[in-house]
């Protein structure tokens, strides 16, 4: 099959890792696949696609956003302004690959081309999860009607697009799968001093950062001798104010920001335990499959897709989300029992090697695919 993919990637996080994979899974399908990407952005995404060897074209892919603020005003008059570009764009790109499937990781994206999706062929890789509200509703309803199907990458996404009242017909969940051959060392280290702590991705608000951080004083206050690595980047102010209290509870010599780190060797080598304490509802967070093909036990909030991808007490630890005490509470017992944290580490990653390659993912977007092709045959 051709296969479209349009990801409109400004930078790279986990969706965009995740629509790389896509790709190269079906790849190695034998599929012929092609990449649109955006103007806009830090290039990060872009380079990618040349290291992967993706055939790969630009487009002014970017945002409409109701909100009113000065910059999400001007996003959204820039991208208006560049519409007829984009459908011309679009058009000439989809009559010259003629694909036969196209597959958009991104609603906005879709919806800005919605006039000419083709319903026949056309499918939504869904990483977001919505408000029930009227404006979701009939947003995601009208996209709904110019789609094949929305394929949700867990099962807490897709429940919330069924609320939204979108047929069952409609939605068919892939969960999202990541590159499970890592490299690691021949032996952990298991003299590592002090005990390390680690939180990696985006640092915003909704991840759960300042929960992890107050869970930090409550172990500090118990005299617990421990590390932590703070890993990704984010909006400056919320860092400021993260660094702030920090300060504020007297943990700037145990709290380290280590910035964004591509090599996941580099991150997860250096931890023996990885938290995941996410206040909103977390799409399918990879960091913590990653963490567990390391070998590392994750601690995370029952959010979202996270409980889909931990299982309490065996693979990782489960705690409420914007619950400080119960995160402290569940790393001062990885702390104190390593036989339990080795345990909880190898049982994480069979898990996730066994759960979540890639590999699997690919195959099971191309069954749908194929699917779709089939009926269309079928009717002619």
């Amino acid at each position: 099959m051709r296969i479209l993919v349009i990801c409109g990637a400004g930078y790279v996080s986990g969706l965009e890792k995740i629509t790389l994979l896509v790709i190269r899974g079906l790849q190695e399908r034998g599929h012929d696949v092609h990449c649109v990407s955006t103007i806009w952005g830090d290039g990060d995404f872009w380079q990618r696609l040349v290291e992967a060897g993706i055939p790969r074209r630009k487009m002014p892919f970017g945002f409409i956003s109701k909100t009113l603020r000065w910059s999400p005003m001007w996003m959204t008059l820039d991208q208006l302004i560049r519409v007829p570009q984009l459908w011309f764009q679009y058009l000439r790109c989809v009559r010259e690959f003629q694909p036969d499937i196209v597959l958009h990781s991104n609603f906005h994206h879709a919806f800005l081309v919605s006039p000419f999706l083709n319903p026949k062929r056309t499918f939504l890789h869904l990483h977001a999860s919505f408000a029930i509200t009227a404006f979701y509703r009939r947003i995601i309803g009208f996209l709904s009607r110019r789609l094949t199907s929305i394929i949700p990458v867990s099962q807490s996404v897709g429940r919330s697009i069924l609320a939204l009242g979108i047929p069952a017909s409609k939605v068919r969940v892939v969960l999202n799968g990541v590159e499970t051959k890592v490299t690691r060392k021949s032996s952990t280290d298991d003299t590592r001093h002090p005990f390390t702590i680690g939180i990696v991705g985006q640092i915003g608000e909704w991840k759960g950062h300042t929960d992890l951080v107050d869970a930090l004083a409550i172990l500090a206050r118990d005299k617990v001798n421990y590390t932590c690595l703070i890993y990704g980047r984010g909006e400056e102010s919320y860092i400021t104010q993260l660094k702030q209290r920090i300060s504020e509870l007297g943990l700037s010599g145990s709290v380290r920001f280590m910035d964004f780190e591509k090599i996941l060797q580099n991150i997860f080598e250096n931890l023996d335990v990885c938290v995941v304490p996410s206040r909103h509802d977390d799409p399918f967070p990879t960091t913590a499959i990653e963490a567990a093909l390391f070998g590392v036990p994750v601690i995370a909030s029952r959010k979202g897709g996270l409980p889909e991808i931990v299982v309490d007490g065996k693979t990782g630890v489960l705690v409420d989300a914007g619950s400080p005490s119960q995160i402290a509470q569940a790393i001062l017992k990885l702390h104190m029992n390593q036989a339990l944290r080795k345990s909880i580490g190898r049982d994480a990653r069979s898990h996730a090697q066994k759960n979540f390659c890639y590999s699997r993912m690919a195959k099971e977007l191309e069954s749908i695919f194929l699917t779709a092709e089939s009926h269309r045959s079928d009717k002619g």
